[in-house]
């Protein structure tokens, strides 16, 4: 591990060539991680780029930097589904979605719309099955499987 010299950062973050790999690499992972965070990476990329990059391996700087860049955004992109996950822990933990939580209400309501229904008054709205099928007018069976399929819809599309 090197130690970064005063200005070496500075200067590495002002090469062309090391901007258009940073950028090169920010494509692939565009719309997957945002903006922000993207300019993170590129940081923490850079940075860790320079602290470890080795000459003697015989390998170009902007390649090891490419890997480098590579790899803080899948990691980023591991936070987010971890992220998510937690977010989703909803479903399993208490049983109770509070109805501020904007993005969870959004999840739900890009499921089908009987799902949605089902799956609000269970989770939000606190109906136990029976109460779901009786207000919905459908038997507890169908009731359990549209709240069955739309937890099983929001594991799969946000944990």
């Amino acid at each position: 591990m090197n130690i970064v010299k005063d200005g070496e950062f500075e200067e590495a973050l002002n090469s062309e060539d090391n901007i258009k790999i940073l950028n090169h690499v920010c494509k692939k992972y565009i719309g997957r991680i945002n903006t922000e965070e993207l300019h993170r990476c590129k940081l923490m990329a850079l940075w860790e780029a320079i602290r470890n990059f080795d000459p003697k391996r015989k390998v170009k700087f902007t390649s090891f930097l490419y890997s480098c860049m590579d790899w803080e955004c899948k990691r980023q992109l591991s936070i987010y589904k971890k992220e998510r996950k937690f977010s989703t822990n909803f479903l399993v933990e208490d049983g109770r979605i509070d109805s501020d939580d904007y993005e969870v209400i959004d999840w739900i309501d890009s499921l089908p719309e009987k799902l949605a229904v089902a799956v609000k008054q269970k989770f939000v709205e606190g109906y136990t099955i029976q109460e779901i099928a009786q207000k919905n007018s459908y038997s507890r069976e169908t009731a359990r499987q549209y709240v069955q399929k739309g937890v099983e819809r929001l594991k799969n599309k946000y944990g």
